[in-house]
């Protein structure tokens, strides 16, 4: 997906979350700028998106393929991203679409009762919850609401499970995901006065020993594959095939924050790690 002038020209005109046709075809552009006041900079923001793609791609989840657009090269307190259209696949439905109420994709327990009662569960799509769940926690995304993930409902009837917009990972906060507990109750959980590590912990604790073996197995080999190193390798191979679109022409992508990306990822992988030690002395696979 690549843009050219009139597309970038196109794209600066258009208000926050906006679906417009470009040359390639319809995408979706989403602006950041320094007026939202969020713990990064608007360009750390894009590259947040085009990290959580790679990641997720390379997990065997869906998501959308991104393109950092900022129009004049010398100003980057307004960036865009452009990213492919999901209903390119299907028709695509965010889960709030579906009816699922506030806080419930943030919980384990609560989407699986969800998707149970739509009747639209299935082991492939339990299969990516679990794979969206292990990715949060790697990349310390603290937004997994009802309107950033959905399904995909595929002409040949097959359903496929999406993430998106996943912008606020490798957040400067530990992520607020957990396995049991959503909406009113999580958010007094989040509020009260205790170790948000110590309280991360109980929730991946509690994940691994009620899950079977599979997931078992799948927590662990997720985690292996994405060791800090290859983190770090990624954030290379992102640096060397992305650029970043301008007015002006294209430019390099530098993440001049790489070193607080791996801080920030490294500060997780250490945390889950120390509860992973914990469980193979009981359960050895």
């Amino acid at each position: 997906m690549d843009l050219i002038k009139e597309d970038i020209a196109k794209v600066k005109q258009m208000p926050f979350g906006q679906f417009i046709d470009l040359s390639m075809g319809k995408v979706y552009v989403k602006e950041f700028c320094t007026e939202q006041k969020n713990y990064f900079h608007p360009l750390d923001l894009a590259i947040n998106e085009l990290i959580g793609s790679k990641i997720a791609k390379e997990m065997g989840l869906m998501c959308p393929t991104y393109k950092i657009v900022m129009p004049d090269s010398e100003k980057d307190y307004k960036v865009y991203v452009v990213s492919d259209d999901l209903n390119n696949y299907g028709k695509f439905y965010t889960f709030e679409a579906l009816g699922m109420p506030f806080g419930i994709g943030m919980s384990l327990y609560g989407i699986w009762d969800f998707l149970e009662y739509k009747k639209i569960l299935n082991k492939n799509i339990f299969t990516d919850i679990i794979k969206v769940y292990i990715y949060d926690i790697l990349l310390g995304n603290r937004d997994r609401l009802h309107f950033n993930w959905g399904l995909i409902f595929m002409s040949d009837k097959k359903v496929q499970l999406a993430i998106f917009d996943n912008e606020c990972i490798l957040d400067y906060h530990l992520p607020a995901v957990s396995s049991e507990v959503s909406g009113d109750e999580w958010g007094s959980i989040k509020k009260n006065t205790r170790d948000k590590k110590a309280t991360l912990k109980e929730e991946i604790k509690q994940f691994l020993t009620e899950s079977s073996d599979e997931f078992f197995q799948m927590f662990k080999d997720i985690f292996v594959k994405f060791s800090p190193e290859y983190f770090s390798l990624i954030l290379d191979s992102i640096e060397l095939e992305e650029k970043i679109y301008t007015e002006q022409g294209e430019i390099p992508l530098i993440m001049k924050n790489k070193n607080k990306y791996l801080e920030n990822y490294k500060k997780n992988y250490d945390l889950i790690n120390d509860v992973l030690l914990e469980f193979n002395k009981e359960r050895k696979l």
